[in-house]
């Protein structure tokens, strides 16, 4: 389900990841705001934009270490 229509709980909680990634909750948001970015979002059919996937985010001890991947991975497929 997109985290649009499924909100994840406490995903912007602390963690160290997303400390070093910085104001994590607002570069999720840019990314969902901006283009999409392979591997990274994906477009939501019901509300007609961009959002996070999070198809691999029991793979993380919490929603914010995945989303601070995610950002970094953005980063690193844009070429920052």
């Amino acid at each position: 389900m997109p985290r649009c229509c499924s909100p994840v709980p406490e995903e912007f909680a602390p963690t160290y990841a997303s400390v070093v990634v910085g104001d994590l909750e607002a570069k999720v948001l840019a990314l969902e705001r901006g283009p999409l970015v392979p591997c990274v979002t994906s477009w939501c059919a019901k509300c007609c934009r961009p959002y996070l996937l999070t198809t691999c985010l029991p793979l993380f001890h919490s929603p914010s270490a995945h989303h601070a991947h995610m950002v970094a991975l953005a980063g690193v497929l844009r070429g920052a």
